[in-house]
């Protein structure tokens, strides 16, 4: 498996939460997790234990 730089962690968190707040506007992220799926080339993600199709950035 390919490990991920940490600038690309880095990266992946701003694109989230940036993602997450375009239709979340007020509310607060308390918790997210990351799930990368390197053979889709995309990650997964939860935000306060809640997840969604939607919830998939493209590496």
């Amino acid at each position: 498996m390919k490990k991920l730089s940490v600038s690309t962690v880095v990266i992946l968190t701003h694109r989230i939460i940036k993602s997450y707040k375009s239709v979340h506007k007020r509310k607060v992220v308390n918790e997210f997790v990351i799930y990368v799926k390197p053979e889709e080339n995309a990650a997964y993600y939860t935000i306060n234990g809640e997840g969604s199709d939607e919830y998939k950035i493209d590496l």
